[in-house]
C-alpha cells in the first residue's frame, strides 16, 4: 500500500470508530452493532481499510494491548463491595460451572451443526464461551437492571474474558503441539497474570504516595504500568496479560490510598477510541463469502445458546441464593459475545493456518454469533427488564408532583406506555399534625418504573 492508502485507512480506523459509537449512543443502541458492519464495508466490500497492509506482523500484538487496556479499565470499574454473599456466589458458579455447561453443550452443539472433528468444535466453543463488559457495560445502561442484576453480569462479563481466551489457547496449543497437560497451563496462566497484577498496582500505588508523580501524569503513569503489566504477563504466557489487566484495574479501583479520579477520566476517554479501532479492524478481515455460506448454521447455533444454552446457566448459577424469578431470568438471558471472541478467533485462525490445518469455520462463525446475539440480547434486554419489573427509571424519566386522584391515574397511564416515571406525593396530613408552617413540601413516596 502507499503512504496515502495507509493514511486513509488510519482515518476511517478512527474516524468510524468515534463516530458511529457517537451515532449508536444517539439511537441509544450498542456500539458493536453498527461497528462490525461498517468494517466489513470499508473492509472486504470497498477495500480501503487492510489491516494487514497498515499493520503488518504488529496487528494482533496491538489488538491484545488494546483488548489488555479495555480488560484493565473493566477491572477498575468493579466494586468489591457489591460482591454480597449472593453475588459472590453468582458470580463464582457463572464462571465456573456456568463456562463448563456453555463449553460442553456449545461443543455438542458445533459438533452436530458443522460435522467438524471433536478438537476443532471445543476450539470453537471455548471462544464463544466469553461475553465482555464491552459488549455487557452499554446493554446494561440500556436496560437499567436494578441490583444485584447488574453487578452479578459486570462480574461475570470481566473475569468470563480472560477465562475463556485461556480455554481457547489450551484448547489451541493441544492441536498445534499435543499438549499433555492443558488445566495446568491454564492455571499457571492465571496465577502468572494476578501476581503480575498485583505487582504492577502496587508500584503505581507506591509511586503515588511517593508524590513524586506530577497531578497531570498521574493517569497516565497508570496507564504505563498497565501496559508493562499486559505486556510482561503476554511475554511469560499467552493470555496472562489479560488476568494482569484485570487484577491490576480491580486493586487501583478498589484502594484508597492513591486518587483513581484522573485515571477514571482517561480510561473514560481512551475505551471508545480503543474499542472502535479494534471491531473495524477485525471487521475488515472478514470474509464476507464465508459469512453468506455460514449465516443459517450460525442462527441455529445462536438459537441454541440463547434459548437453551444461556436460560440453563442463569437458573444453575442464582439457584437457592435468594434472587428471584425476575433476576434469574434476566440473567439467563443476558450473554453476548464482544471484543475478546472476536480478537481471539482471528488470532487463532492465522495461527491454525500457520499450522497446515483447515478450519474455514472459525472466524465467519464467531463473527455471525458476536452479530446476531449483540443484536438479539441488545434489542430485547431493555424489553425484557421492564415486562419483568426490575428496570430503574432513566434520566428522561418524569417527575409528577401531587396526590390527586387524576395525577395517579395519569401516573399509571404514563407507566403503562413504557415511560418511567416517580410520583411525589405531598403528606399534607401529617404536615399539620406536626403543625409545620409549611403548606407543602415534597416527599419522595413511589417510584414506578
Amino acid at each position: 500500500m502507499s503512504g496515502d492508502q495507509i493514511l486513509l485507512g488510519l482515518g476511517l480506523i478512527i474516524g468510524l470508530g468515534i463516530s458511529l459509537q457517537w451515532l449508536a449512543r444517539a439511537i441509544k443502541i450498542p456500539g458493536i452493532i453498527l461497528l462490525l458492519p461498517a468494517g466489513m464495508i470499508v473492509g472486504p466490500v470497498l477495500g480501503l481499510v487492510k489491516p494487514f497492509e497498515i499493520f503488518g506482523d504488529s496487528l494482533f500484538p496491538i489488538v491484545t494491548l488494546g483488548v489488555g487496556i479495555l480488560l484493565l479499565k473493566g477491572g477498575f470499574e468493579l466494586r468489591i463491595r457489591d460482591l454480597k454473599l449472593n453475588v459472590n456466589k453468582a458470580v463464582w458458579r457463572l464462571v465456573t460451572i456456568g463456562v463448563l455447561i456453555t463449553l460442553t453443550l456449545g461443543t455438542l452443539a458445533i459438533l452436530i451443526i458443522l460435522k467438524v472433528p471433536f478438537i476443532l468444535a471445543l476450539l470453537l466453543a471455548s471462544i464463544l464461551v466469553v461475553s465482555g463488559p464491552t459488549v455487557v457495560g452499554p446493554i446494561l445502561q440500556f436496560a437499567r437492571p436494578k441490583e444485584p442484576v447488574g453487578s452479578v453480569l459486570m462480574w461475570e462479563g470481566i473475569i468470563i474474558d480472560p477465562i475463556g481466551a485461556s480455554l481457547g489457547v489450551a484448547v489451541l496449543s493441544f492441536i498445534i503441539s499435543p499438549n499433555p497437560f492443558p488445566v495446568l497451563d491454564i492455571f499457571l496462566t492465571i496465577i502468572t497474570g494476578i501476581v503480575i497484577g498485583l505487582v504492577a498496582a502496587g508500584l503505581y500505588i507506591a509511586s503515588e504516595r511517593s508524590r513524586r508523580v506530577p497531578p497531570n501524569l498521574s493517569a497516565l503513569v497508570a496507564f504505563m504500568f498497565g501496559v508493562v503489566a499486559i505486556v510482561s504477563g503476554e511475554l511469560i504466557l499467552q493470555e496472562a496479560g489479560l488476568f494482569a489487566a484485570v487484577t491490576m484495574g480491580l486493586v487501583i479501583g478498589n484502594q484508597r490510598l492513591a486518587p483513581v479520579k484522573g485515571i477514571k477520566e482517561f480510561t473514560d476517554t481512551i475505551e471508545p477510541l480503543i474499542l472502535g479501532m479494534i471491531f473495524i479492524m477485525l471487521a475488515a478481515l472478514v470474509d464476507l463469502n464465508a459469512m453468506g455460506m455460514y449465516f443459517f448454521s450460525a442462527l441455529i447455533l445462536v438459537g441454541i445458546y440463547v434459548l437453551i444454552v444461556r436460560p440453563l446457566v442463569g437458573l444453575v448459577a442464582t439457584r437457592g441464593l435468594g434472587f428471584d424469578w425476575a433476576q434469574r431470568i434476566f440473567i439467563g438471558a443476558m450473554a453476548p459475545r464482544g471484543i475478546v471472541a472476536a480478537a481471539t478467533a482471528s488470532l487463532f485462525a492465522i495461527s491454525l493456518l500457520k499450522a497446515g490445518i483447515n478450519f474455514p469455520h472459525l472466524m465467519p462463525m464467531v463473527f455471525l454469533v458476536i452479530i446476531f446475539t449483540v443484536a438479539i440480547y441488545g434489542l430485547s434486554a431493555p424489553i425484557i427488564a421492564r415486562k419483568l419489573k426490575i428496570s430503574q427509571p432513566g434520566r428522561d424519566s418524569l417527575a409528577v408532583i401531587g396526590d390527586q386522584p387524576w395525577i395517579t391515574n395519569l401516573t399509571n397511564s404514563l407507566h403503562k406506555a413504557g415511560c418511567g416515571v416517580m410520583l411525589v406525593a405531598l403528606m399534607r396530613k401529617i404536615l399539620k399534625k406536626l403543625n409545620l408552617k409549611f403548606h407543602m413540601l415534597p416527599i419522595p413516596d413511589l417510584w414506578l418504573n
